[in-house]
């Protein structure tokens, strides 16, 4: 397992080896990431434990909310199998919303917002998705690793 990208190419495609970092909570936003392969778990620390927010699959799109507000990202990264993303970056996306009518930035915005108060509701009711309960339990082993690839990740940067 690592925390650096197998490769890239001209195409904004990166491929991520199983147990690389993609993201991690608290440090800046630099891109969105559209899954075209694999899966990504989200992972978010509470008092040095970590508890799993969702497995992201095909088609599914990651750090939306933190590029659309341009905040720090709310929760990491890491690849539960070998996945290809396209990498889109915050600069991309800001140049376009910025070259449309002035209520996309607001219309988004507001669709942040609203997101943000929907994932609060559900991590303070501790509501759980469409996943099975043996999807969303680590083993401490599993834990303890994915805690030290994000410092790892974080120390790195």
């Amino acid at each position: 397992m690592g925390n650096t990208p197998a490769s890239k190419n001209l195409d904004n495609v990166t491929y991520f080896k199983k147990g690389t970092v993609i993201f991690a909570e608290g440090m800046p936003s630099k891109n969105l990431y559209i899954i075209r392969s694999g899966e990504v778990r989200l992972l978010k620390n509470k008092n040095n434990k970590l508890y799993t927010i969702s497995i992201c699959r095909d088609k599914e799109i990651l750090n939306e909310v933190s590029i659309l507000t341009k905040t720090n990202n709310g929760f990491s990264a890491i690849t539960e199998k070998d996945t290809e993303v396209v990498l889109v970056s915050e600069k991309d996306i800001h140049s376009l919303i910025s070259s449309g009518p002035e209520w996309i930035g607001e219309l988004l915005g507001t669709l942040c917002e609203r997101l943000e108060s929907v994932q609060e509701v559900v991590e303070e009711h501790q509501l759980k998705d469409t996943l099975s309960e043996k999807e969303l339990v680590m083993s401490r082993e599993l834990e303890n690793e994915y805690l030290n690839l994000i410092q790892v990740y974080k120390t790195a940067r």
